[in-house]
């Protein structure tokens, strides 16, 4: 309804509050147009702060996407592409690994788990933001991505292994969010 969209307008504004609190420079984690990434936990000097995990921005883009797409709100598109644009700097470059590519799991980069679900978001995400934008170089990240998913770490049954090390180990352990 009419109200329920209004409300939702009414509440926008604290809830980017909230979220540049998980953000080192407050003032600038909802401006700009460079890449932008959250902590886990609140930072100094709400909270202590926390690691940066790429699956966890990359579910909060998909979620603005989402919002976008329900309110046609700028400032959501806007976030989720500097969000993409984050996430895709954990892409790894080391062509020395087993299966070169795919995203690390979580910041520092010296990180070298890539993880299903620190990748299969990403695609949706970039098909989202190419259908939303036109964004060509989204939808063919997407598919580079897709494609690496396939060939690292997806099993003989069809399902997606957890993660995959440098040698070309797999953590096998099958998780319902990565299928």
């Amino acid at each position: 309804s009419l109200s329920n969209q209004e409300d939702v307008r009414a509440f926008l504004p604290s809830l980017f509050r909230g979220l540049s609190a998980y953000h080192q420079n407050h003032a600038a984690a909802l401006c700009g147009s460079e890449p932008v990434g959250f902590q886990c936990v609140v930072v100094p000097p709400l909270g202590e702060g926390g690691d940066i995990y790429y699956d966890d921005n990359a579910w909060l883009a998909l979620a603005l996407v989402r919002h976008f797409g329900l309110h046609q709100d700028d400032i959501s598109l806007s976030l989720a592409r500097r969000l993409f644009d984050f996430v895709m700097s954990g892409w790894s470059t080391d062509a020395s690994w087993s299966h070169p590519g795919g995203i690390r799991w979580k910041v520092p980069n010296s990180n070298v788990s890539r993880n299903t679900c620190s990748n299969a978001s990403v695609v949706e995400l970039g098909v989202l933001l190419h259908r939303l934008t036109g964004d060509t170089a989204a939808l063919a990240w997407s598919i580079r991505i897709y494609d690496w998913i396939r060939s690292a770490l997806v099993g003989p049954d069809e399902l997606y292994a957890d993660q995959i090390d440098p040698c070309g180990r797999l953590n096998p352990t099958i998780w319902t969010y990565n299928q």
